[in-house]
């Protein structure tokens, strides 16, 4: 038995009546679209203590680890340090030679649950 033709083979699947043909179809995948991410805002924490020898700063940004974030002394007891954050609130300490400070520049306070103040910091883009 012969094989049969390739124009044998496409007369039959024009004759076919297109219900009773497979269901082909091709479709062509889309490229996923960049996941936007938020965008990060640099925002600068300074302390003023002319007597401190390590100061750092802990807070929700960091899990509120006490050695991670390191300010640099700037002389004359300036301390600074920079941490890109994405909008929203946080709440903050600054740990000055291991005591737990909040920022006296801040004009936002919560109370924490060992019954002393967080400051808070709005971030906005």
């Amino acid at each position: 038995m012969a094989a049969p033709s390739l124009a044998s083979l496409a007369a039959k699947e024009i004759a076919t009546p297109a219900a009773q043909r497979p269901s082909t179809s091709c479709t062509i995948a889309e490229t996923p679209k960049a996941v936007a991410k938020p965008e990060l805002v640099k925002v600068n924490f300074t302390l003023l203590d002319p007597v401190a020898t390590l100061v750092t700063l802990a807070g929700e940004f960091n899990n509120w680890s006490p050695d991670t974030l390191a300010l640099k002394r700037q002389g004359e007891g300036h301390w600074q340090t920079t941490v890109a954050l994405k909008p929203g609130k946080y709440q903050y300490k600054f740990v000055v030679d291991g005591a737990w400070v909040s920022d006296p520049k801040s004009t936002q306070t919560t109370c924490n649950e060992f019954g002393t103040l967080n400051s808070v910091i709005e971030v906005k883009l």
